[in-house]
């Protein structure tokens, strides 16, 4: 089993994203467990939108899957490009 430990990212905030920090950016990436910082989770995906970037996201576990799953669908259809998911993760986001 393991266990997410957040570090300093859970202190950041959406101001902490400033939009010259994403210029001239290609790809940003998203760990799943960013989820419990939703606000720092979504700016920063917008500020990658707003410049062009592709968004990939790591699902992170099925936990997290079941417990954030209307966040997580709002995120995928309005920012994400590319997913990466295992079994359990993609059964539990679609239910199958």
């Amino acid at each position: 089993t393991m266990r997410a430990f957040l570090g300093a990212s859970i202190e950041m905030n959406e101001n902490d994203l400033v939009p010259q920090d994403f210029k001239g950016i290609k790809l940003f990436h998203v760990e799943g467990y960013s989820i419990y910082n939703q606000s720092l989770t979504v700016r920063g995906m917008q500020l990658a939108k707003q410049h062009n970037a592709l968004v990939s996201f790591d699902l992170g576990s099925y936990e997290l899957v079941r417990r954030f799953k209307p966040f997580l669908v709002d995120l995928l259809r309005n920012y994400v490009d590319v997913v990466f998911c295992n079994e359990e993760e993609s059964k539990e986001l679609v239910g199958g």
